[in-house]
């Protein structure tokens, strides 16, 4: 599955591509340019990413939407959506960005599941407590849409990458053909 998102910084906007290959390796496109990434998250806001072969670490602080990305010694703030993206950036005929899945980011316990088949959320919104190395993790939608699917239960145990919940987004206004 492809998942899309529209980002912003202080001199350009974009839509960005990345689909899962495999347990930390991501096809990313942005623009008319193609990567193969190898991501792995060191710690809570960390992340150590291999791209055509070349090592960086970077630092995401941040809350939903709004980011601090540091990147070789310089700063990037950003904003980053997904699930609506402006008319302006979407192509004739395409109406949304398809389901969303939420994942879990490493293995653990479902603790508490927030959402119901059919019910609608906002982007941010909590969906399930996963809980990991002795934390609870609230994961988040990351869309406005309608739960297509909860796929898990309180107390069973997922492995890292493990599909929670799938929404449908709410589509996004674009051209009609």
């Amino acid at each position: 599955m492809v998942m899309r998102y529209f980002v912003r910084d202080r001199k350009r906007e974009a839509i960005i591509s990345i689909e899962e290959r495999g347990a930390a390796l991501y096809a990313v496109s942005c623009d008319d340019h193609a990567y193969l990434v190898d991501c792995e998250r060191i710690e809570d806001s960390i992340y150590s990413l291999l791209i055509d072969g070349k090592s960086y670490d970077i630092v995401v602080d941040g809350r939903y939407g709004d980011y601090e990305v540091y990147l070789a010694g310089r700063r990037f703030s950003i904003d980053v959506h997904d699930g609506r993206i402006p008319e302006s950036l979407v192509a004739p005929g395409d109406i949304n960005v398809g389901p969303q899945e939420v994942k879990a980011p490493m293995s653990g316990r479902i603790v508490r599941v927030l959402v119901k088949a059919g019910e609608q959320v906002s982007a941010g919104q909590g969906v399930v407590i996963v809980e990991a190395m002795k934390m609870e993790n609230e994961m988040k939608s990351p869309i406005a849409g309608q739960i297509r699917e909860v796929a898990v239960t309180p107390g069973q145990s997922v492995d890292r990458g493990a599909i929670l919940v799938c929404i449908e987004p709410d589509t996004v206004k674009g051209s009609t053909s």
